[in-house]
């Protein structure tokens, strides 16, 4: 209720009153520590937490979504998208929806009726289509040529590492670079490295489990001054030596590389994380990872699998193809192909559900 409140009073007062900025803090906790919980209960072992979390998780979507709702169809009749897209750049609305997509983002993965809530999220589709407007707009047609510019990577983070020199005997230090949204790794060695060959060494471990160790002396072919690695966004490092001998050791430096962030309106990045989650939600559906909804076993006679399969509708989507009712369509983006193929998704759904769930 103080949501839409506060929502209606920036859009068509201007004004965000007193407490806005302890309204914010409050509903971020608050709506943060909910989600949170739940998240814990949904990975525990006992069916009666489990179930507790899933039904208060369904609950609060459908009352956040239906208030949503509410107010987005109130302000939309009052204004024009662009107009309550900028004064509600700020407000608790705006926080708390991306904070709630980006949690169900996660949830997505555990026991959760991701069918249902498939139905429940579908409901902000529109309203967020006419909150950013037409994508020809001068606004969005910038804004979207932008996300199709090459981006340079940039330095995200930097870390130096250096052992003693010369390094001790049975070592087994390990170190873990974490840098969330980095996607490669560059380690520099110095020109001294050195370790005893063979038996003392350096290993590096790639997001993906890859594992690369280096021994001897740098400069050579097993052993690059410069090393890439691809996976990120972490990367872990373990010194071994074992109870004899020893060299200089080590020293390199570990930069973490990430694409920059694209300037992006809340609205639009609100509805690129919404079809995100509608496009999750549905692949959690149709590989019917919710034992809530079909139950620990779920035999699906062939025939109704090949029902959907081969039906008008879906058979030209698995063959990497458009429905034909929809008639001719242009390239105008990725975004529009995206939204057309989630609307397939959307329309067809109750169909697809029904053949799930019958035996």
């Amino acid at each position: 209720m103080a949501n839409n409140d506060e929502c209606k009073m920036l859009v068509l007062h201007d004004s965000q009153g007193e407490c806005g900025t302890i309204l914010h803090s409050l509903f971020w906790a608050v709506q943060g520590s909910l989600l949170s919980w739940c998240f814990c209960q949904l990975k525990r072992e006992d069916a009666t937490s489990r179930l507790m979390a899933r039904d208060l998780v369904v609950k609060y979507i459908d009352l956040f979504l239906s208030d949503t709702k509410d107010v987005l169809e109130y302000l939309l009749s009052q204004c024009s998208g662009k107009e309550i897209s900028g004064k509600l750049n700020d407000s608790v609305f705006a926080m708390a929806t991306r904070q709630l997509i980006t949690y169900m983002l996660e949830l997505c993965a555990l026991d959760i009726p991701h069918c249902s809530l498939l139905q429940s999220f579908s409901r902000l589709t529109k309203l967020l289509k006419k909150l950013c407007g037409d994508p020809t707009e001068s606004a969005n047609k910038v804004e979207m040529e932008s996300w199709n510019q090459v981006q340079q990577p940039v330095v995200l983070q930097t870390w130096n590492m250096e052992s003693p020199h010369n390094y001790e005997n049975n070592c087994r230090d390990t170190t873990v670079f974490l840098c969330p949204g980095a996607t490669y790794f560059e380690v520099e060695f110095d020109d001294k490295c050195e370790t005893e060959k063979r038996y003392d060494y350096l290993e590096f471990t790639d997001a993906r489990g890859g594992k690369v160790r280096y021994d001897h002396k740098v400069g050579t072919d097993k052993w690059p001054k410069k090393v890439t690695f691809k996976a990120g966004p972490q990367l872990q490092f373990l010194f071994f030596s074992d109870g004899s001998n020893n060299e200089w050791g080590f020293k390199f430096t570990v930069t973490a590389f990430g694409l920059p962030d694209i300037a992006l309106s809340w609205s639009s990045d609100l509805q690129l994380l919404v079809a995100r989650l509608l496009g999750r939600l549905a692949s959690r559906s149709m590989a019917m990872k919710s034992t809530c909804e079909l139950g620990p076993t779920a035999e699906i006679p062939s025939a109704k699998v090949s029902s959907v399969v081969s039906s008008p509708l879906w058979k030209p989507v698995f063959r990497h193809q458009m429905y034909t009712e929809f008639g001719s369509i242009t390239k105008k983006g990725c975004v529009e192909v995206s939204s057309i193929f989630l609307l397939l998704i959307i329309n067809t759904h109750s169909i697809f559900k029904d053949c799930l769930i019958c035996k």
